[in-house]
């Protein structure tokens, strides 16, 4: 719900930013095989109390949430052309409780991700609540929402447990709601991804402004991978 000197952020804003996000990829990228990477957070509270005063900016809650967010969720994979394979990591914002600790799993992203599959049906969906590794185009990608420990690692380290040694390794996460480049070599680059939604009041306060984006990767046609951002 917008408050006034807050950035405006409803349903029919996110269905938008998503169906940009579509004709960008289908628009530069038309003959290439697209890998989607969700990142976690698909909702901000399932309870509506995630955070103080949570339930005063947010819609809908609950099972609504749930169910509405995987009808926005299947009109945009389906907007996309040659969509080969979806992965989802699980957000800390993705449980079914109050209290983080008390939901671990992000079992919101799981039912997401395993009711997509059922609704679309032809693409492959994977589903972890923590890390998912996977090689498109010889560069390995390792994709985690960022709230857990494991994005902790020393990036060489990560490379050796989850990643490829023989390939460049792209490292991305989201929890920190703002783009920056944790750590880069020659063989490995790690990455913070920008956040598709504005900043709310929560963010706001604890200093998270950062501009909205979506983040397009390609293997460079010399070494390592194009990392493209746009803005949103």
């Amino acid at each position: 719900v917008q408050e006034k000197g807050f950035p405006k952020y409803d349903v029919q804003e996110a269905k938008d930013r998503l169906a940009y996000i579509a004709h960008v990829v289908n628009t530069k990228f038309p003959n290439r095989n697209v890998h989607l990477k969700f990142l976690g957070d698909f909702i901000e509270s399932f309870t509506g109390k995630n955070h103080k005063d949570t339930w005063e900016q947010i819609e809908i809650h609950g099972a609504k949430v749930a169910l509405l967010t995987a009808d926005i969720l299947k009109e945009f994979i389906l907007m996309v052309n040659n969509v080969h394979s979806v992965d989802v990591v699980g957000g800390n914002h993705d449980r079914v409780t109050a209290a983080n600790d008390d939901d671990t799993s992000s079992q919101v992203a799981e039912l997401l991700t395993g009711m997509l599959e059922r609704m679309i049906g032809n693409i492959p969906f994977r589903y972890d609540r923590r890390i998912l590794t996977s090689v498109h185009d010889d560069i390995c990608y390792l994709i985690t929402h960022g709230d857990k420990r494991i994005t902790k690692m020393e990036p060489a380290k990560m490379v050796l447990e989850y990643g490829d040694q023989n390939l460049f390794n792209l490292m991305l996460n989201a929890h920190g709601h703002s783009e920056l480049i944790h750590d880069s070599s020659i063989r490995y680059q790690a990455r913070q991804i920008p956040p598709v939604t504005v900043p709310n009041r929560y963010a706001l306060d604890i200093g998270k402004s950062s501009p909205s984006g979506f983040v397009i990767t390609e293997k460079s046609p010399r070494s390592g991978v194009e990392v493209y951002t746009y803005s949103l």
